[in-house]
């Protein structure tokens, strides 16, 4: 019985090495690859796509930027997955290019991996994409999935050739579900702006406008929250509100926290997002979420906002080239907004604000078909395998 007993051990300790060398070896369901961040859009979106996925499919995760900060269950799970092969499906998440965050080492695995179909979640903010981006696309991904229908006119003229498929952006909406609906303007009205401070942004017509409007009226007030500045438009923005002396327009430049952040929409009364061009347009869904009137410039991917005649819709008949924080070089145009229409709309929020309350219920309602839970039936069919592979086979 002595002699027996290291032979069961090393026998039991082989068993354990082979298993664990197997387990190990499988190859998951979908590999996510992308920015992990809770506060930043793109980021928050990785995030999400891995909460909806993760309840059907064996998810592990490879961070192209990782921030734990607030990290959910699900994308702890999903990037501590001991088995870091590529998935079955390879789901890219990150943008394609810019000249100082280049991906040449993720996509030349991709081409390593022969057994994975590659699929790139995608939105760009112009009329064109760069043709670097097509590039890529072309040549490393069997599929890109966009947010919004009007981007796939947009990816088709760049010179995308594999199939482009529209899958509808998904938020986590769950803090938000839990607040109450806009019922009435506090004592002090407050507009908001979240975004990030870069000439596409717009943030200056806005600033403009109100300061026309409201200029140190102490009963309005204009907050804004930049989540980060590339190109100065941060220091513009100060300089005006210095310059002007206007004491009633507030300026962060701060990655809020889910926290933070959801204070600031529960004390909106109006949010506006005017920008010159719009890839997913989270903020607004946001505000809709609340019943929160919104003032949205009628834009690229925004126009599905605009069009469900539940926000305030400024036209944008100014077009421009489109020169991305990133690059002198022009892809395709921007849209600016008219400054005198963004004005008017804005007083007309202020002065009739209880009519645009009376739609705060269907606002929510529409926003709720872009919660992850009403998504997820439509997420779960979208990545299964032989659907995927009957996608691209027929396009």
């Amino acid at each position: 019985m002595l002699k027996k007993r290291p032979i069961i051990i090393y026998l039991t300790l082989a068993l354990v090495i082979i298993g664990s060398g197997m387990y190990l070896s499988r190859q998951p369901d979908i590999t996510v690859i992308g920015p992990i961040k809770e506060g930043d859009g793109l980021g928050r979106n990785t995030i999400d796509f891995i909460k909806v996925l993760s309840q059907k499919y064996n998810i592990n995760c490879l961070p192209t930027q990782l921030y734990k900060k607030e990290l959910s269950i699900e994308a702890k799970k999903a990037i501590k997955n001991p088995i870091k092969r590529l998935g079955k499906v390879v789901l890219f998440t990150e943008p394609l290019w810019t000249p100082d965050n280049q991906h040449s080492k993720i996509f030349k695995k991709l081409a390593k991996s022969k057994n994975s179909i590659k699929v790139a979640y995608s939105m760009f903010e112009s009329s064109l994409i760069p043709p670097e981006w097509a590039d890529i696309l072309n040549g490393y991904f069997d599929l890109v999935a966009v947010p919004d229908e009007y981007l796939v006119d947009v990816y088709r003229k760049s010179g995308v050739t594999i199939p482009v498929k529209v899958l509808p952006l998904c938020v986590d909406f769950s803090d938000l579900k839990t607040l109450k609906l806009k019922k009435e303007k506090k004592d002090i009205f407050v507009y908001t702006i979240l975004s990030s401070s870069l000439y596409r942004k717009n943030i200056m017509a806005s600033v403009k406008a109100f300061a026309r409007l409201f200029a140190n009226n102490e009963n309005v007030y204009l907050r804004i929250n930049s989540r980060y500045s590339l190109d100065d438009t941060n220091k513009k923005i100060k300089s005006f509100i210095k310059r002007s002396q206007i004491k009633n327009i507030i300026f962060s430049e701060s990655c809020l926290s889910r926290k933070q952040y959801n204070s600031l929409l529960k004390f909106t009364d109006c949010l506006i997002n005017v920008s010159m061009g719009e890839g997913f347009s989270i903020q607004p869904r946001e505000a809709m979420m609340l019943g929160i009137p919104c003032i949205v410039s009628n834009n690229t991917a925004q126009k599905t906002i605009c069009n469900t005649n539940l926000v305030s819709v400024v036209q944008c008949p100014v077009k421009e080239p489109a020169c991305h924080f990133f690059s002198d070089v022009q892809y395709g145009e921007f849209f600016k907004c008219d400054e005198d229409q963004l004005a008017e709309q804005m007083w007309d929020v202020y002065t009739n604000y209880e009519a645009k309350l009376k739609n705060s219920k269907s606002m929510r309602d529409w926003a709720q078909k872009y919660d992850i839970h009403s998504l997820k039936e439509e997420y779960i069919n979208f990545f299964d395998l032989k659907t995927l592979s009957e996608q691209i086979k027929n396009d």
